[in-house]
């Protein structure tokens, strides 16, 4: 057996691996970006920052995000458990996931889509103070970059670019994401505080912080609480990285298909649901989590 160390001990060496993950991630990045897609140095941080002209920009930057999601959360999560457990598959629960909490799992992803549409509604009318003028304006800019780069990365119009979206957006996003968060930062958390309920929704807080959009808080918060949920209670990580899959490959998927105008609601733009399905939604989530808290026990 490994010597136990402290709570605040594994988070400070979590926060090291994932900070000299991201120093050797924008390394590689920017080293093998010339190489790989044969483009000169001098031109890099136009393509950077999406104003090169390039037709190869976008692949540029889902080829920086890969690089960025394995050396920030993929790679410091296998070193922090390799330092901290005897067995890695073991230590993120790792284990054949019950079909029945897969289908829960579908099933809340599906009932608090507009549950979380109405709080991204309430969250972006946020105004700060007039004292907090400037910083409202910073957090603002900050959401409109956050918001372009999304649109620009989603703006594809193959079945090949949808293919690479899928992989990089949904599967990849989702695995890197699910180990730091629910498999460390939530065990950690539930560790400190002996209370699950408590853990689950601050690792969504810092969940949800993590993705530096303060419009966006509030409904990344009840979705990372979702995601915690579902971990606690299925055991499995494979649930919420599969619930975390659905949603971000919903939205790819939907992106594509409004860019082929088979659909015409823009998935980048909040959806506004009566108040008649957001009281089903509201309804049939409870519902869900009874259940499935009753199933888990």
């Amino acid at each position: 057996m490994r010597q136990e160390k402290s709570v605040s001990y594994r988070f400070a060496m979590l926060l090291v691996l994932m900070i000299a993950g991201a120093m050797l991630g924008y390394i590689i990045a920017l080293a093998s970006i010339p190489l790989v897609f044969q483009i000169p140095f001098s031109a890099l941080m136009q393509v950077l920052n999406m104003d090169s002209g390039l037709d190869i920009t976008p692949a540029v930057l889902k080829y920086v995000q890969l690089i960025l999601a394995t050396f920030i959360f993929i790679v410091p999560a296998n070193a922090y458990s390799r330092l901290f457990s005897d067995n890695t598959l073991v230590f993120f629960e790792f284990k054949k996931p019950s079909v029945v909490y897969l289908f829960f799992a579908a099933l809340l992803w599906l009932f608090t889509l507009p549950i979380i549409s109405f709080l991204a509604d309430i969250n972006n009318k946020i105004t700060l103070p007039v004292s907090f003028a400037s910083l409202e304006n910073s957090f603002r800019l900050a959401e409109a970059r956050a918001e372009n780069a999304s649109r620009f990365l989603l703006n594809i119009s193959s079945l090949s670019g949808l293919m690479v979206n899928l992989l990089v957006i949904a599967v990849v996003a989702a695995i890197a994401e699910e180990l730091i968060f629910r498999g460390i930062i939530q065990k950690l958390l539930f560790e400190q505080s002996k209370n699950i309920h408590l853990a689950i929704w601050l690792s969504a807080l810092v969940f949800s912080l993590f993705h530096l959009q303060f419009f966006s808080l509030i409904p990344r918060i009840v979705l990372g609480a979702a995601l915690g949920y579902s971990y606690y209670w299925s055991r499995s990580i494979w649930v919420p990285i599969f619930f975390h899959f659905i949603n971000n490959a919903s939205i790819v998927l939907a992106s594509y298909l409004y860019q082929q105008k088979m659909i015409t609601t823009d998935p980048n733009e909040i959806t506004f649901f009566p108040n008649s399905v957001l009281f089903v939604a509201f309804i049939c989530s409870i519902a869900i989590v009874y259940f499935w808290n009753k199933r888990a026990k």
